[in-house]
């Protein structure tokens, strides 16, 4: 699980995207002084029920929240934690990575990245999501290009 699909970088975290898995994985003070109790935490997409995004403003930040399909008892301590183990919050200038990772979550969890039988039309979709988001500078030419070769078995 070295190689994520997808990343990107916020305030008290960085969310990886892997083919079965959302990785959050803590940085800074700020992500101690939020709660968090863990550094890096797995997620199943298989698990998540739901993704809360909110868009940052001049005067605030935005968050992305993975809601998960098992309910916690939110009195005691330890599962309020739980609840901040999974947001990630982020500046407007670091609003596209975070908006890019969401709709191709969304995409993992509504079957879009993972749709029938053929394989070589699902890779040429994903290729062709990619180009877009290399084209509109959300990722980099090389994060391209090493997905591409992926996809390929280059």
């Amino acid at each position: 699980m070295n190689d994520a699909l997808m990343e990107a970088t916020g305030i008290n975290g960085r969310v990886l995207l892997f083919k079965d898995v959302v990785r959050i994985k803590r940085v800074g003070i700020g992500s101690f002084l939020s709660g968090a109790s863990r550094i890096e935490k797995d997620i199943l997409i298989s698990q998540i029920a739901s993704i809360q995004f909110k868009k940052a403003g001049l005067l605030n930040n935005g968050y992305i929240e993975f809601i998960l399909m098992h309910n916690h008892e939110r009195d005691d301590k330890d599962s309020e934690y739980e609840i901040y183990d999974s947001i990630v919050t982020f500046r407007p200038g670091q609003q596209r990575a975070f908006e890019a990772f969401r709709e191709a979550l969304e995409a993992k969890l509504t079957g879009g990245l993972n749709r029938g039988p053929s394989v070589a039309t699902t890779d040429l979709d994903e290729l062709d999501k990619l180009a877009s988001l290399r084209d509109r500078r959300v990722i980099t030419e090389e994060e391209f290009n090493r997905k591409k070769k992926q996809l390929l078995g280059l």
